[in-house]
């Protein structure tokens, strides 16, 4: 009886004591619709696109939003902006031990789903109308820990069908055995690498689907999808690890950096002033064994970036970004200079370099265009 009572304890604790005081460095994922919400209620206010280096933390959201001016709203626009407040409220650890300094919480999630179609084969999940990016994981883990307002830190784990099936190997790649003698630029080094695309998978070609992995290999390894330790404060946000990203205001993708790719790897460094000027660098991991074997690999491949973001005005923004993919076999500490002029960097085998531009305008309310060149 003491055991239980003890552990009945401890679920009062977490589950009646909600943070008044918010978590400044909470990640609000891509996923919630307080962007989309965030888009629109600048545009309905005349106002260029908010910043569009994505994820933000919860507390460059609410520097975002404190931005809109509120008053002299007619009574439909201000319930716009009460409910884009509400979704921001929401996004935030729900359950603490300590309202001021430590938070915990955990979320299990079951989702069981069945699909059927009476087409043609299909090679690919994108044959699918609800797609591997649309179907959630069957079984779901997510930890959180917060500790004061400054620090946030999340894992996940799941169970579900991957994308890609084990039984693939040899059956559907385009050019399985192409060489690229020459290599291309840094991500295929000269004679040592053979590019193998998955064109189609297995998994994907049953008229019945579900997202539970009945077989072994159609298992998703490839997790956790988001896991990091985020410190934040009123005007910075640093972050290290596992997270989808977003560079741009593109709908169709953006040039650099686009929430298509699952997830970066990444340490980046974030600091805005008030809605005029934003500094970012990131530097994104990623892994160079185009294989799929498990072992050791001799090199390391990973994005350096930065970018500079200015508002001279509600209606007008623009963005100036320069980048370059380095990969070698040794770490040169002189090339990891984040106010160093990237395109000076220029030994092709090592480096490939791109900058890119973004102009948002917003000459009247309701009314909005962004324009990106490489």
């Amino acid at each position: 009886m003491r055991k239980l009572a003890s552990i009945l304890t401890i679920a009062a604790l977490l589950c009646g004591a909600a943070y008044a005081g918010g978590v400044d460095a909470y990640v609000i994922p891509l996923s919630s619709p307080v962007y989309e919400a965030m888009d629109a209620l600048y545009a309905i206010n005349g106002m260029a696109s908010p910043s569009t280096s994505r994820p933000w933390t919860v507390a460059e959201a609410r520097h975002i939003l404190s931005h809109v001016d509120a008053e002299g709203m007619d009574s439909g626009e201000s319930n716009f902006y009460r409910s884009v407040e509400e979704l921001l409220a929401r996004e935030e650890p729900t359950w603490m031990i300590d309202e001021d300094s430590f938070g915990l919480s955990t979320t299990v999630s079951l989702n069981p789903e069945y699909y059927w179609h009476d087409n043609s084969r299909f090679d690919n999940d994108v044959d699918w109308v609800w797609d591997y990016e649309h179907r959630k994981p069957f079984l779901n883990l997510e930890l959180e820990m917060s500790v004061f307002s400054w620090f946030y830190t999340t894992a996940n784990a799941q169970y579900t069908k991957g994308r890609w099936d084990g039984r693939n190997d040899g059956i559907w790649y385009y050019d399985p055995d192409a060489d690229y003698p020459n290599g291309i630029g840094a991500g295929i080094a000269p004679d040592d690498k053979t590019l193998h695309i998955p064109a189609g998978s297995i998994s994907w070609a049953d008229e019945h689907n579900t997202n539970f992995p009945i077989l072994p290999e159609t298992f998703e390894f490839d997790w956790p999808k988001r896991a990091f330790i985020a410190f934040a404060g009123p005007h910075w946000s640093l972050t290290l690890g596992r997270d989808r990203m977003n560079w741009g205001n593109a709908r169709i993708g953006n040039l650099l950096i686009d929430d298509g790719l699952e997830y970066h790897d990444a340490l980046r460094l974030k600091l805005y002033t008030q809605n005029v000027f934003e500094y970012e660098v990131m530097f994104s991991f990623f892994d160079d064994d185009w294989s799929g074997a498990f072992h050791e690999s001799d090199s390391f491949k990973m994005l350096m970036a930065h970018r500079i973001a200015f508002r001279p005005a509600d209606w007008i923004s623009f963005t100036l970004s320069e980048n370059i993919m380095y990969r070698s076999s040794v770490l040169e500490g002189q090339s990891l200079n984040p106010a160093f002029i990237f395109h000076n960097l220029n030994n092709r085998d090592m480096f490939n370099a791109l900058a890119w531009g973004e102009l948002s305008i917003a000459p009247f309310k309701d009314w909005k265009s962004t324009h990106s060149s490489p």
